[in-house]
């Protein structure tokens, strides 16, 4: 970033940005147009699935909680049958995430201590739910987009059939919920020069915070 000058946020030495939504919103596409504006994203979808590895902090508890049928033959954690358990059953979800989000959480604090960038983006879909996003952000962003254009999506870049769409959003915070709580909104509806022109005002405010 330069010689750029950014705000400082209540973290202190860099504003750090919560960015949420709903599944196949486009939170990705947007922290990736963030990254190449010079933000340090921290993706906590990846680091779910390092949590995940034989080596990782939730892979003892995780297999402890629903039994080692839910191992593959290589001994790891076989994610699409973990998948099919907690999307099935809400109690389930809520103690997987009851068992992960205390230690994602640990594992993004331990990155935004290293990293030296102004801007920090902490992309993650539970950001809201789990209730942490306040004390680890100066801002939560909320990427919104319409149902019908998320159920495409998921067919058409996860393979997921129309029922099985339905079923991930149906067990999702509704989008009105996550704009209510959030600082500001992006409107993602499959059109990319639009989306682009909202992240260019947005890292403009950074860069000249309005008080």
């Amino acid at each position: 970033m330069g010689d750029t000058a950014f705000s400082m946020g209540a973290s202190g030495s860099r504003w750090v940005i919560g960015l949420t939504g709903n599944i196949a919103t486009g939170k990705s596409l947007v922290a990736g147009m963030l990254a190449a504006r010079g933000a340090h994203v921290i993706d906590m979808d990846r680091k779910t699935r390092e949590a995940l590895q034989p080596d990782g902090a939730g892979f003892g508890p995780v297999v402890d909680a629903f039994g080692p049928e839910l191992l593959n033959a290589s001994g790891e954690i076989d994610r699409q049958k973990l998948g099919s358990i907690v999307f099935a059953d809400p109690t389930q979800l809520r103690l997987l995430e009851g068992i992960l989000h205390p230690v994602v959480y640990d594992m993004a604090v331990q990155d935004l201590t290293q990293t030296q960038a102004a801007v920090v983006v902490i992309e993650a879909i539970k950001l809201l739910e789990a209730n942490t996003s306040r004390q680890l952000c100066d801002e939560v962003w909320v990427v919104v987009s319409d149902p019908e254009l998320q159920l495409e999506r998921l067919q058409e870049f996860r393979g997921m059939s129309r029922e099985e769409g339905q079923r991930r959003l149906a067990n999702q915070s509704s989008q009105d919920w996550k704009m209510e709580r959030a600082d500001r909104v992006i409107y993602n509806l499959d059109e990319l020069e639009d989306l682009e022109i909202q992240i260019d005002k947005l890292w403009c405010v950074l860069k000249n915070p309005i008080n």
